[in-house]
């Protein structure tokens, strides 16, 4: 899922961690009500960004029992590949990957509520929803 190189640190831009983080939720299987478990991660980034600190908890998080682990089994190889290009790209620039990481988690949080609202039969904004409805009556 996670193939395609996210370029080099000059390049790697906003878009390019919103594509990624779009491509490995679009199309999977992911239990639903796991928005916690991103959020957790954006808080944990706030804090520490060193690659193997997160891996361990990824892990760590794909091997309890109950949903965090079905949830994590589903993201995380994908999740921690990403993580090692970014920490590969920023290289001792420990600002830079600390950016690109909180960068990345925020994106996949942002994608998750979209895809769990839209899968909860909630009208997509971009299929328009009762308020762009009631402006497009007037």
């Amino acid at each position: 899922m996670a193939s395609e190189q996210l370029g080099t640190l000059a390049n790697l831009s906003k878009s390019a961690l919103v594509e990624r983080a779009e491509r490995i939720l679009d199309g999977r299987r992911i239990p639903p009500e796991q928005t916690s478990q991103l959020r957790n991660m954006v808080q944990i980034t706030q804090a520490e960004t060193e690659v193997p600190v997160l891996v361990n908890f990824i892990r760590y998080q794909m091997g309890r029992k109950g949903q965090p682990s079905s949830f994590w089994e589903v993201l995380g190889p994908d999740v921690i590949t990403t993580l090692n290009e970014i920490n590969s790209l920023a290289g001792g620039d420990a600002a830079a990957r600390k950016s690109a990481i909180q960068n990345f988690f925020g994106f996949l949080v942002r994608h998750y509520v979209y895809l769990s609202a839209t899968r909860k039969g909630q009208p997509r904004p971009d299929q328009g929803g009762p308020r762009r409805q009631q402006r497009e009556r007037r």
